[in-house]
């Protein structure tokens, strides 16, 4: 996961996670937060737009269908204002 740590936060985290016998980190995406094994709680920081994606399960083409009824607004507008861009249906 592409998470960003500020340099101290990063020589805490090695720090913890390379002791003999250390514990789990545990990763909060929703809260963007990493409990170390003594307990302690760090922030993190990630793209926004890829934590939504990762914790709604998406991948680039589910990103962009949540802009679904945008993209069909757009592309009516378009086809008002640009009829002769849209190839007609014979029969239509």
């Amino acid at each position: 996961m592409p998470i960003t740590l500020e340099p101290d936060t990063l020589s805490v985290v090695m720090a913890e996670v390379s002791a003999p016998a250390a514990g789990p980190v545990t990763v909060d995406l929703a809260g963007a937060t990493l409990r170390l094994p003594s307990g302690r709680v760090l922030a993190f920081q990630i793209d926004p737009e890829r934590r939504i994606a990762l914790l709604e399960g998406l991948d680039e083409t589910g990103l962009t269908l949540k802009y679904s009824a945008d993209i069909a607004a757009f592309q009516e507008a378009d086809r008002r204002s640009r009829p002769w861009a849209y190839p007609t249906t014979a029969g239509q």
